[in-house]
């Protein structure tokens, strides 16, 4: 019984996710969610209480595939600096992706931000582990963990400066190529200044 109720909680993530890309969050219903996955809104809620666990739940398991693509395509970088720029790339590459599919509105981002707190930090202390890595590899005798949390400090102020001084409502129709080019040049700084 578990095995399929597992199966279907997964069925209804990936239909969520159909939604949410369809629709956009803030236009999603549980209704959508349940006549895309051929149930109505009563069995919805025996595998989830509303949109936001289903949401949170979809989020989740994106958090694991980012994770997942991190240890893929950036751990397998030989250069740790350049593990490092590449990382803070992808990561801001990730993020506007998962901003896209889902047609967050900066006000839903502002709503949602605080409730997975821990997964950001968790997902933070990921990137900061590989970037303290690098740095122990490349940067001998240097404080790794205190630059790598700086680095990634860095990165959130320059993405979320881009956020503010946008002229939108929707987190994902903001530019974010100025702030790649912003955290390369600001990282670049930082890792040359403590060789």
């Amino acid at each position: 019984m578990v095995v399929k109720r597992d199966s279907k909680r997964k069925s209804i993530l990936q239909k969520s996710v159909e939604c949410f890309n369809r629709y956009g969050y803030d236009k999603t219903t549980l209704e959508d969610i349940g006549k895309a996955c051929n149930l109505n809104k009563a069995s919805l809620y025996y595998y989830y209480k509303n949109k936001e666990e289903i949401f949170h739940s979809v989020l989740q398991k994106e958090a694991i595939e980012y994770v997942d693509a991190l240890e893929h395509q950036i751990l397998t970088i030989k250069n740790p600096e350049k593990r490092i720029l590449d990382m803070l790339a992808f990561r801001l590459e990730y993020y506007q992706k998962v901003l896209n599919i889902h047609k967050l509105s900066i006000e839903n981002l502002q709503q949602i931000e605080p409730k997975f707190k821990d997964e950001i930090e968790r997902l933070e202390g990921v990137e900061q582990n590989i970037i303290k890595l690098a740095i122990k590899e490349f940067y001998k005798g240097k404080e790794a963990k205190s630059i790598a949390s700086s680095i990634v400090m860095i990165s959130n102020g320059i993405k979320h400066e881009y956020v503010r001084k946008a002229d939108t409502l929707f987190a994902y129709e903001v530019d974010y190529t100025g702030a790649a080019a912003d955290t390369q040049q600001a990282i670049k700084l930082i890792l040359k200044g403590i060789k």
